[in-house]
This record gives structure tokens, sequence and C-alpha cells, in this order.
């Protein structure tokens, strides 16, 4: 392999600085605790919101898996789907009182959303803040793509007012509770935007579900918004405990 000596550069100036991250492995966990080198160390790192992972009775979940393939082979759609996955999306559908669809992560899940629903002829505005698989979607669709400033409204609408009539279609995105700060998105001038300037919405509540509304279905259930919405994201890895 040809030597890049810019790389090795770069990371010793990282090991310097004590920026050069590395993995480090659990040994053991025991609620919000693990333990590292022999260490017992408070999980601040977690998203594990309401310590499902260390209440599952993962044995008995473990014998029901018997069962189960050990690999799809294929996409679902082309060697067959499993009744779990349709289990699962009828459970969502009934919750969220809409379709529903599994990804194998939530990243695959903003990738491939956005990049479905927008293409060349489309524009996209998102808060300055979303997680990167929002930003990847957005550029992999070939939309069109604008970032306001966090939380501030009154710049989107600007952007709307500028760009949204120039395009097909619209895309407003946000995130509910977002992963940068912990601060919370206000749905009701996302929602009046989305209207007035005939857009879609989508809302990504990866770090909302499980802990806002009353059956825990995110911050659109929380403040009564769940059928003003166009689309709704969530994952299980987080206070689901996936």
């Amino acid at each position: 392999m040809k030597d890049w000596p810019e790389l090795s550069q770069e990371l010793a100036q990282l090991k310097r600085q004590g920026r050069f991250r590395q993995l480090k492995n659990i040994e053991k966990k025991e609620g919000p605790y693990v333990y590292v080198g022999g260490r017992r160390l408070l999980n601040l790192s977690s998203n594990d919101y309401l310590g499902l992972t260390t209440r599952l009775r993962l044995e008995e979940i473990l014998a029901e898996l018997a069962s189960a393939p050990t690999g799809a082979g294929a996409a679902r759609l082309l060697s067959g789907n499993h009744f779990w996955y349709e289990q699962v999306e009828e459970l969502l559908t009934a919750l969220f009182k809409r379709p529903a669809l599994v990804f194998s992560s939530g990243y695959t899940a903003n990738l491939g959303i956005i990049s479905a629903l927008c293409g060349r002829k489309d524009v996209i505005f998102a808060d300055k803040l979303v997680h990167a698989s929002i930003i990847d979607g957005a550029r992999l669709s070939g939309a069109a793509f604008f970032r306001y400033p966090h939380l501030n409204y009154e710049a989107l609408e600007g952007l709307l007012k500028k760009h949204r009539f120039r395009y097909r279609r619209a895309l407003i995105i946000s995130e509910s509770v977002f992963s940068m700060d912990g601060d919370k998105a206000q749905l009701a001038p996302l929602c009046e935007l989305k209207e007035r300037y005939e857009a879609f919405f989508l809302l990504d509540e990866a770090h909302a579900l499980g802990v806002f509304g009353e059956k825990g279905l995110g911050l659109s259930e929380e403040e009564g918004r769940l059928g003003e919405v166009d689309l709704l994201l969530g994952t299980f890895g987080k206070a689901l405990g996936s």
C-alpha cells in the first residue's frame, strides 16, 4: 500500500492534541455503569435512555430466535420478507396511524427516504444541526439543499420565500430532540410553514421516541401534532434498547 506521509502527520497531530479516537472494550455492564480496564465507570455516552438493555430478559428472547433464519441473502423485497418484519411494521402502523417501513438503521432510513422522495427538480430545507445522515441523504438526492440557522424559523421562512416555488417539491427536515445540543424543535411554526409553502415535513424523532408523549411516540405526540407531520423517523437503537 502506498505510504501517505500527510495522513501519518495528521494522525500524529491528533494524538498530540488528545483527539485520537480509539475503541475501548467494555468488560461488563451494570445498569448505568460499565467496567473498562477493571475500573467501574458511569456511562454518560449511551442513548439507552430507559435502561432497557439491562432489564430485558435476553435468555427468553434468544430462545424465541432459535428458529430464525441466519441470513437474508438479499434484500427482503427480492429474497422474501420475514413475518417478524411484518409484525413490527403492523405494530408501528397501529401506533402511529400511518404505514410503516423498517430499515436496517436510522442512518439508512434517512438516506433512503430523502433520496427516494427528492430529486434534482426538488428542494430541501434543514436545520443547521440535523444529523449527518440527513445531510448525506439530501446530498445523495441531488436536490437543491438549504440549511437554516438552528431553531431560527424566521430564517427558514426567508429561505422558503426565496426558493420554494422555483422547484417542484419541497421538503422541510428537522430533528425533534437534537442530538448535538439536546434542545427541542418548535413544531408549531414548522407545521405552519410546511402548510403555507406547500412543503412536506420530515421529523426525525430518534432521540424523542420512548421519551416524550403519553405512549412514548415522540415530541409530535407530546404536542398533539402527530397528524400534521408528514414523515416520522425513529430508531430502535436508543430508548428502545435495541
